[in-house]
């Protein structure tokens, strides 16, 4: 009835319109007539009595009269003009008024038909069916056809999901099958719980927003119930998220522990006994359970909560999770599995014990076994910044399978273990973890750093289930290097891809092809071995890389005399010694380089290399600073220290003599002002010997100097004899006005210190007689015996008394 009131208005209005119109011009025409007939008659009445010019009375009428139909004219204009406008908008208002009111009631109808009622008949009326009815007085027998009854918009029309939508679905989202896309930004309340078998329904956020403000599952896919002491499982459900704009999000806001109740379905082993069992507060965002599935193919899920396991998506027992893309952010769980809990039933067998399964809404129930298994399969998308007071800050697998082929997870925290991914495993069934395809699981943690990303438990490990590409990034925990492994069968993979929470351990390729933990190859210590030659003895820890793969490379740098001298060398694996678990090899060095830095680099594997430095001071001076044992310092720090004062002097030969020679030596003393000392040789008529110095570079030698001048222009060869009757011919060095004999040791590699007081006989030109390194060193004892600050003097004595006690190092 409204409405065909608001019609008759319109029509009135238009009608006003017209009728204006038209009376304004037929009244200009009455009003122009009637003048002119009033003035005609006015006109003869002049001219009869005043006996005027009729042409021009008439002349001046007419004008006058011309004068005022134009401005009658016209005013007719202006007040049809007006009148126009008047109409047209009480028209329109009586058209938006008939506008609204038919959308007020075709909204009331949709709530009606929303909850089950027909409203056709209430909307249409009774229809009289013949021309009787109507009123007309001629019955001709024939139907009057009824009129098509209004039907009023349903939910999700066109598949678009609006606010008004999700407002008349008491604050849920779409429960029945279908594709949706969400129109505008909108605010949900409430869970929506798909229990329907067979449902199956897509939902893009189009770029939009939903925030969520509930306190149970944003979806929770599933049920079951029992029927006569049978369990009747109603799955085969499906939902998919996706995003076609940038920023589509499902965000939570406000609500305390969202999530709902997982009524899984358990199958005792021992007796095939089924049952339901019941946790709360799982599945923050989305619970699957019961043969359903999830599939998140974009979007970003950010901010859910679960006060048990899965603040963002928990998958039960039968339910599977694939991740294909978008995002689970910011989502947190008090118990465990912050991003994703993978979770299948605690007892479990393949038997059934009445178990039906509906798999659609109307088709018969099929009795058989139940999965117990939970099933995730992640191949991209990013799981990132969520966390947890238990394991698994990103993921916690139990009694579940895991299998990632790609994706991001990443900047997750555990409180305990497993900041990335933790894989636990179950009493009845052991998850299976796979990876292929390029994952990348770094950057997560937890309170103890060697379980940050992957944490296993029971021996649980991983297997390599296709290739893996060289831009995988994958570190696991090195709590059981040897327990935690990668099985990798016949499949390729770079071990580069593995890395270690524990910087101490690295992955190596085992001799099966699988993926291990080892020790980093590297230097473990140094050790500063000095007795006839100073060594620096380097310590090494290869762990799993104890083979022919392995080399050492050590290379310094060092100047005298204003030359500089490059030392590079690289040892293979066969020269290196071992020493228990562990290998080690020296490296000799001159006094003139005590104080260079060496560097060792540790070659293993493919192209994996570990460095360290050090030089021979630093192992000296660590003898000094840190060695306290009395007998220990007796025997050692003193030449350790005498080393270091030797290693900064060492570019010189002592050639002391007791002319000349200063009261007391300070470090830093030009040791170029002493001349060589005097010392009677048994057989020297003409006074050729001049003196001896030793040299106390990488290995201890023994220097003789003769007169140039006594054995003459060419300087003879000497004849060396040792103990137990070795020989040498040892030739000459010109050294200004003098020659000087080198004298090497029995085995040409220096004296040893327990060498020190064992004499060798020498014979060159007129000249023989017997010399020693004691020999030299109690000169220089006596020479400065007294000074107490003499450098040179320490020295002679910390090495006089280290040849004596060598043996204790």
């Amino acid at each position: 009835m409204k409405k065909f009131t608001k019609a008759i208005a319109a029509f009135c209005a238009m009608a006003m319109i017209f009728g204006t119109f038209s009376a304004t011009v037929f009244a200009d025409e009455t009003d122009v007539a009637g003048e002119n007939v009033a003035s005609g008659e006015a006109v003869d009445g002049a001219q009869q009595e005043e006996g005027s010019d009729p042409e021009d009375s008439d002349d001046k009428d007419s004008k006058k009269a011309d004068k005022e139909a134009e401005k009658a004219e016209k005013q007719a204009e202006k007040e049809a003009e007006k009148a126009e406008k008047e109409a047209v908008k009480e028209a329109e208002k009586a058209e938006k008024e008939a506008g609204k009111e038919a959308k007020k009631e075709a909204k009331q109808e949709a709530k009606l038909l929303g909850a089950g009622q027909d409203q056709s008949g209430d909307q249409a009326g009774e229809q009289p069916s013949t021309a009787t009815e109507q009123g007309n007085g001629i019955d001709t027998n024939e139907s009057v056809p009824e009129p098509e009854p209004v039907k009023a918009p349903s939910l999700f029309a066109n598949g678009l999901i609006t606010q008004d939508d999700i407002n008349a679905n008491n604050g849920r989202m779409p429960t029945v099958g279908g594709t949706y896309t969400v129109a505008e930004p909108i605010t949900v309340s409430a869970s929506a719980e798909v229990q329907t078998p067979g449902e199956s329904i897509t939902i893009n956020l189009n770029g939009n927003t939903i925030t969520y403000t509930g306190t149970g599952s944003f979806y929770k896919l599933g049920y079951n119930e029992t029927v006569d002491g049978a369990i009747h499982v109603y799955g085969n459900i499906s939902l998919t998220i996706s995003d076609s704009g940038t920023d589509g999000t499902i965000l939570a806001s406000g609500g305390a522990n969202k999530g709902s109740v997982d009524n899984w379905v358990s199958i005792t082993a021992k007796n095939g006994v089924a049952k339901i069992g019941t946790d709360v507060n799982r599945g923050g965002c989305i619970l699957i359970e019961n043969g359903c599935s999830f599939t998140l193919e974009g979007g970003t899920i950010s901010g859910f909560h679960a006060g048990d396991e899965g603040g963002g998506v928990h998958v039960s027992n039968g339910g599977t999770f694939t991740m294909t893309g978008g995002c689970i952010t910011g989502c947190s769980a008090t118990k465990n599995s912050g991003g994703v809990s993978v979770h299948g039933a605690s007892n479990g067998a393949t038997t059934n014990s009445s178990i039906y399964y509906h798999s659609t809404a109307d088709g018969d129930p099929v009795y058989g076994p139940v999965s117990i298994v939970a099933s995730a399969y992640i191949s991209g998308g990013v799981i990132e910044n969520n966390s947890t007071s238990g394991v698994g800050g990103g993921i916690r697998a139990l009694r579940g399978n895991l299998e990632i082929t790609g994706g991001t997870i990443t900047g997750n925290r555990a409180n305990n273990s497993g900041g990335g991914i933790a894989v636990t495993k179950g009493n009845v069934y052991s998850p299976s973890f796979t990876i292929s395809g390029s994952p990348k699981i770094s950057g997560n943690s937890c309170n103890t750093a060697k379980f940050s990303n992957l944490y296993f438990t029971d021996g649980a490990g991983f297997t390599l289930s296709g290739n893996l590409s060289s831009s995988a990034e994958i570190y696991f925990n090195s709590s059981n290097p040897g327990g935690n492994s990668f099985i990798a069968g016949s499949y390729t993979y770079s071990i580069d891809s593995f890395s270690c929470d524990d910087a101490t351990y690295i992955p190596y390729a085992a001799s099966n092809g699988n993926v291990k933990l080892s020790v980093e190859p590297k230097v473990s210590g140094y050790n500063l071995v000095i007795g006839g030659e100073i060594l620096v003895k380097v310590n090494l820890q290869l762990g799993a890389y104890n083979n022919s793969s392995t080399s050492v490379s050590y290379s310094y740098s060092y100047s005298k005399n204003g030359n500089t001298t490059n030392v590079e060398k690289t040892l293979a694996f066969s020269e290196l010694t071992k020493s228990g678990s562990d290998y080690y090899f020296n490296i000799p060095v001159e006094s003139a380089c005590l104080t260079s830095d060496i560097t060792v680099t540790v070659n293993y594997g493919t192209d994996g290399e570990s460095k360290a430095t050090k030089s021979a001071a630093e192992c000296a001076y660590y003898i000094i600073n840190h060695e306290t044992d009395e007998t220990y310092t007796l025997n050692v720090k003193a030449v350790a220290k005498a080393l270091v004062y030797f290693g900064y002097c060492a570019q010189m030969q002592f050639n002391i003599n007791t002319a000349n020679l200063p009261a007391i030596v300070e470090p830093g003393d030009d040791f170029n002002t002493l001349t060589g000392a005097s010392y009677t040789i048994a057989n020297d008529p003409d006074g050729a010997f001049y003196g001896a110095s030793v040299a106390f570079l990488s290995k201890t030698e023994v220097n003789l100097y003769f007169k140039k001048s006594v054995l003459g222009d060419t300087a003879p060869a000497m004849t060396v004899t040792y103990a137990g009757g070795a020989t040498e011919t040892v030739t000459a060095t010109p050294n200004g006005n003098y020659y000087m004999y080198t004298v090497k040791g029995p085995t040409g590699d220096g004296f040893v210190a327990t060498q020190f007081d064992t004499p060798f006989s020498f014979a060159v030109g007129n000249v023989s007689g017997d010399y020693s390194v004691n020999t030299y060193l109690q000169v220089m004892e006596y020479k400065y015996n007294g000074s107490s600050n003499n450098v040179l003097l320490k020295l002679v004595e910390a090495y006089n008394d280290f040849a004596k006690k060598c043996q204790q190092l």
